[in-house]
């Protein structure tokens, strides 16, 4: 049981699982969110508009399950990946079993997700560093000054 907001709920009454359909929205969407902001936004701002897209196309999940849902995909994505050619056609439930692959995978969402990382390796795959979670990168912004002196300029680092 989970606990929330002083009472206690069941997992009958904590949010539903992922339907397929709720699943490749979200990808879509973060494909979207990506291809319309790329690296002008932080981590935290284009998670919440991929959350508010879903949110307007009846995905109605939280910023925390998206994120916990595309873990959770991204995981099961990376193990199917190595065996990608004979996970649909060739390999039983055992098979999958036995090498730790996820029993089910959407064929479809599997795709979806391809789809959007080959979109992240495009333009660096977020490798820029994100002011937000970057230390250097929050000391270096609002540290610096410039100071005139007739002509000359000169910065001045704090």
């Amino acid at each position: 049981m989970e606990r929330s907001g002083g009472s206690l709920r069941t997992r009958s009454q904590a949010a539903p699982d992922w339907t397929l359909h709720e699943s490749v929205t979200l990808v879509n969407e973060m494909k979207a969110t990506q291809i319309e902001c790329g690296n002008t936004l932080a981590s935290f701002q284009k998670w919440q508009s991929t959350v508010h897209n879903c949110n307007s196309l009846g995905v109605n999940r939280s910023l925390n399950q998206c994120k916990r849902r595309w873990e959770s995909m991204l995981e099961q994505y990376n193990k199917v990946k190595p065996w990608e050619s004979a996970y649909w056609d060739s390999f039983d439930e055992e098979r999958k079993r036995e090498l730790d692959l996820p029993e089910q995978f959407d064929f479809e969402l599997f795709n979806a997700i391809a789809r959007y990382l080959s979109l992240e390796g495009e333009d660096g795959g977020g490798a820029e560093t994100d002011p937000d979670t970057d230390p250097e990168a929050q000391q270096v912004q609002g540290n610096n000054a410039f100071l005139e002196i007739g002509t000359a300029s000169v910065l001045i680092n704090f």
